[in-house]
């Protein structure tokens, strides 16, 4: 019996929505609830070559470590403090995320802080980035299910992208 690279099943893509049940924090709780119903209606959630696991974490600081272990890629819902219209997506990866001096967080120690901590650490997944929803000029003050529906769509096609890449079969680099 032949073992697949894909075997390392503790779970291949890990999205994670980062905030609280309260006000603009939301937005990445909501996206993942809404992204979480996309992607089962399409049917990609029924694959047996990708392990997809949905959480939510509410302000997690450095305990955000613990919940990126064992995953190999990891998708980061946020809302940001972002001058960019409301509902813009920023995408940033691991490698933008360390040069941060930090995301303007309410949190705290906020997700750049606690990403250069499990660099050092060495314990980082191969793979992750974050989609921080923008919230705009008025910030706080906006709608956050209307700009949850905004950025939806865009979202939900980087991480459709990202999961039909990673269904692909490995084929040997030429």
């Amino acid at each position: 019996m032949q073992k697949n690279n894909r075997s390392r099943k503790l779970s291949d893509l890990k999205i994670i929505g980062i905030g609280s049940p309260f006000g603009a924090d939301a937005i990445g709780w909501i996206l993942l609830d809404q992204l979480q119903q996309q992607l089962t209606q399409a049917g990609l959630l029924e694959q047996e070559k990708l392990s997809i696991c949905f959480a939510k974490h509410d302000r997690p600081g450095p305990a955000l470590l613990e919940y990126l272990q064992g995953s190999h890629c990891v998708i980061l819902l946020d809302a940001l403090a972002s001058e960019q219209t409301a509902g813009s997506v920023i995408e940033l990866s691991l490698a933008q995320l360390l040069q941060q001096e930090g995301l303007c967080s309410s949190h705290g120690f906020g997700i750049a802080e606690t990403l250069a901590l499990g660099n050092v650490l060495g314990i980082l997944p191969a793979e992750l980035i974050l989609l921080g929803i923008a919230m705009g000029a008025a910030g706080i003050q906006q709608n956050h299910n209307l700009i949850a529906k905004q950025a939806l769509p865009q979202i939900e096609q980087r991480i459709v992208a990202m999961v039909s890449q990673k269904l692909k079969p490995d084929f040997p680099e030429r």
